[in-house]
């Protein structure tokens, strides 16, 4: 949660939110947010590489936060399932105006 703070405070600064705005972003963030101990995925064999990230397969383990978010009978099979990890080589301004 510390890197997503860390992107919230330089789109502020940038002025490309306004506060209200951020903590906007913030709340849905939080209720998306995948804990580490919920995610397991494999360095050792990417996907793909692109200029700025990897891609790596990975696995949730349990329901997904959009399942939660939305209960929805079409987000139950997003739990205990196959998923991709998309991973930042670097993080800079480019890559904040990349997510917006």
């Amino acid at each position: 949660m510390l890197h997503f703070s860390f992107i919230l405070d330089i789109i502020k600064k940038q002025n490309q939110l306004t506060s209200e705005a951020a903590d906007e972003l913030k709340e849905v963030s939080d209720a998306l947010f995948i804990p580490k101990d919920k995610l397991l995925f494999n360095y050792k064999e990417p996907l793909g590489t692109g200029i700025c990230s990897t891609v790596y397969r990975g696995f949730l383990y349990g329901p997904s936060p959009l399942m939660k978010l939305t209960g929805l009978i079409e987000t139950q099979d997003f739990q205990d399932c196959d998923v991709a990890v998309k991973v930042a080589l670097h993080f800079g301004d480019d890559e904040v105006d990349q997510l917006f």
